[in-house]
C-alpha cells in the first residue's frame, strides 16, 4: 500500500515504505502490545501507520501518514515538517535513533531497532613493534593475541552502529577496441533496503 504525499513529505514516505520490509520490526509495530508500555506518541504513530499499512482488509491503495508527520513535527521539534523537503539519510538516522530510544529496554539498553539494524565493524589496526612501549623486542603475539607478522603487531577493536555509511568505490573505466579512447561506465544504484 502506498502512502499520500503531503506537501513534499516524500522523504518520509521513502523511508517508511523502506522501514516496512524489515519483517521482524513490521512484525513487532503490527502487535500495539509489544510497545504498550511506552509513552511516546511518535512510536504509537509509528505503529498505527504500520497497521494501516498492512491491513489486510484496506480497500485503498494508498494511506495517509498524516497523524504520523504531526508526530515527527513535534518530537523532532520541527526539523522534519509538513511542505519542507528534507534529506531521507537524515530523517531515517533521526527515526531510528528516536524509536530506539523511546523503547529500548532500560535493564539491556536494546529495543526492536536494535535488533534489527545493529551492526558491528572489526577494526583492526596494525602497529610497529618499535613502538610499543615495554618489552616491544620480546612480543610473540599481537595485543589481541594475533601473531606478529615481520615487527607488526595487530590490535583489533569492534564498533558497533546502526547506520553506516560508505564511499562508492570509482567507476571503472574502459578502453575502446583500438585501446585508444577511454569510455567511462554508467552506474546504476538501486535503492535497497537490507533486512534483519
Amino acid at each position: 500500500v502506498g502512502l499520500n504525499n503531503i506537501k513534499e513529505t516524500d522523504f518520509v514516505n521513502v523511508t517508511i515504505q523502506s522501514l516496512m520490509r524489515v519483517t521482524p520490526l513490521r512484525n513487532f509495530f503490527l502487535i500495539p502490545e509489544n510497545y504498550r508500555h511506552c509513552k511516546s506518541p511518535l512510536v504509537h504513530r509509528f505503529g498505527d501507520l504500520t497497521r494501516k499499512i498492512w491491513h489486510a482488509r484496506n480497500f485503498k491503495g494508498q494511506v495517509s501518514p498524516h497523524e504520523f508527520l504531526q508526530a515527527v513535527m513535534k518530537a523532532s521539534k520541527k526539523r522534519f515538517r509538513i511542505g519542507v523537503q528534507s534529506n531521507p539519510v537524515e530523517f531515517m538516522s533521526w527515526l531510528l535513533n528516536t524509536l530506539h530510544s523511546d523503547l529500548r529496554n532500560t535493564k539491556k539498553n536494546t529495543s526492536i531497532i536494535y535488533e534489527c539494524f545493529q551492526g558491528e565493524l572489526e577494526v583492526v589496526k596494525e602497529i610497529p613493534k618499535n613502538t610499543i612501549s615495554g618489552n616491544d623486542q620480546n612480543t610473540e603475539k599481537g595485543s589481541d593475541g594475533g601473531d606478529d607478522h615481520d615487527n607488526i603487531t595487530t590490535e583489533t577493536s569492534r564498533m558497533p552502529f546502526l547506520m553506516l555509511g560508505l564511499d562508492l568505490p570509482p567507476p571503472p573505466l574502459f578502453k575502446d577496441v583500438m585501446e585508444k579512447n577511454i569510455i567511462p561506465q554508467l552506474q546504476r544504484l538501486s535503492g535497497h533496503m537490507w533486512q534483519g
